[in-house]
């Protein structure tokens, strides 16, 4: 509790124009001294009374300045006051507001990542993620989307990952923001830092969500999904390859014939990921996406089939490459495309 009673103050008060505060300061002193003495040494470990009394012995003409500091801590907020103090913050700031939040100094930027860095602390909590809608926060974590430091884009992509991820609220709350994450993945201007965390909230926000699904359907999302398997980052391939597999599990039955209708493309893409030179990360994926098709859709062992796509000849490539040690699970999903594709 400590600790959310000096971010409350660090939030409240710091400006972020200086490095440290100024006793002389008739404005404010309190919160930026707490927030400049305190709150580094709290996350060390320290206790905030030993703190506090340490500096009282040491400075007695603040003697009741740090009693009132004291019983700011003793009186720690709630976790719901602390996010609405942080997302007041990001709304200041915000590229929504007109007349700031494009050029932000580094100490500004660093100011603004620590807190969406304590938001996603909160939103941990179900009922914290929850309580952004009826605090607005999805529109202000949202419109960090368009800010022009890509750090900040790739905070709040994380951000609407945490808070959509096992979600129905929310992902339903964030959806709205889903043709932008996809025009993110697009738009190669962005390094692969950010790609990843969109490629994330693209994940979070759709994932066992039908309506989510269909949305991203609707957007001809699966072409910009393709275009990540491309990618040169191993995180964004596998976690594009961990939304397909999801999407091709049998708990999207509503929208399974728009889903099979792309298999022609997709299925020879996947084998080219297993043929391809890359990481075994990928290429054990990208198995375990096949295995995912060919298991719940028929028309997936049709396409694997194929002899023009080349999977069994991929397959059995690197059954003999593969030791049974370090690809026992990667064997077990060669073993099974073999058998329900290539079975007469």
């Amino acid at each position: 509790m400590a600790r959310e009673a000096l971010v409350k103050w660090s939030l409240k008060y710091h400006d972020g124009t200086r490095s440290e505060p100024r006793m002389d300061d008739e404005v404010g002193s309190l919160g930026s001294m707490i927030a400049y003495y305190l709150q580094p040494m709290a996350h060390r470990g320290f206790s905030a009374y030993n703190v506090c009394k340490s500096l009282l012995m040491s400075v007695p003409q603040r003697r009741r300045w740090l009693q009132e500091a004291l019983q700011a801590v003793a009186s720690a907020p709630t976790e719901s006051q602390l996010l609405q103090a942080a997302l007041t913050v990001l709304r200041a700031h915000s590229p929504a507001g007109g007349d700031v939040g494009e050029e932000e100094g580094e100490e500004e930027e660093e100011h603004l990542l620590r807190t969406f860095e304590e938001i996603q602390y909160l939103i941990e909590d179900l009922d914290n993620a929850n309580n952004l809608i009826p605090m607005n926060g999805v529109e202000v974590i949202a419109s960090y989307l368009d800010h022009k430091k890509q750090s900040l884009v790739r905070s709040s992509c994380e951000l609407i990952a945490t808070a959509t991820q096992n979600n129905p609220k929310t992902q339903e709350a964030f959806l709205a923001m889903l043709p932008r994450l996809l025009t993110i993945l697009n738009d190669r201007s962005y390094p692969s830092s950010v790609g990843v965390k969109a490629v994330y909230a693209v994940s979070c926000m759709t994932r066992s969500y039908t309506p989510g699904v269909e949305r991203l359907l609707s957007l001809d999302g699966l072409a910009t999904l393709r275009l990540c398997l491309g990618a040169d980052d191993t995180k964004m391939v596998v976690k594009t390859l961990f939304i397909l597999m999801s999407y091709f599990s049998p708990a999207q039955g509503e929208v399974r014939g728009r889903l099979v209708a792309e298999l022609p493309t997709l299925v020879p893409e996947l084998v080219s990921l297993v043929r391809a030179g890359g990481s075994d990360e990928v290429k054990g994926h990208a198995l375990s996406t096949l295995v995912t098709m060919a298991t719940h859709h028929q028309e997936a062992v049709l396409e694997c089939g194929k002899e023009e796509v080349g999977l069994k000849s991929a397959l059995t490539d690197l059954a003999e490459i593969w030791s049974s040690e370090e690809h026992e699970e990667e064997l077990r999903d060669i073993k099974r495309l073999l058998d329900t594709c290539f079975t007469a």
